[in-house]
């Protein structure tokens, strides 16, 4: 099993219909950048820098389940 020191958390920046969550992995920081505007976007999100592999399944769960919570 992997243990995995991560935290996700949703920025107090909520503007031009983007949502920017903070996310903390071994000490170092990834900014993300959610798109919520009604349109099709190709991605997801948008980092700033490259996710390391091993989280990308887990950030893309959390940032789906944060979209969802958003559209109800």
């Amino acid at each position: 099993m992997l243990n995995l020191n991560v935290r996700l958390q949703e920025s107090v920046i909520r503007e031009d219909n983007k949502i920017t969550y903070r996310l903390w992995y071994e000490n170092d920081l990834y900014t993300l950048t959610v798109n919520c505007d009604g349109k099709f976007h190709n991605k997801l999100y948008e980092c700033d820098r490259e996710i390391p592999q091993e989280l990308v399944g887990f950030v893309d769960t959390i940032i789906k389940r944060e979209i969802e919570k958003g559209i109800h």
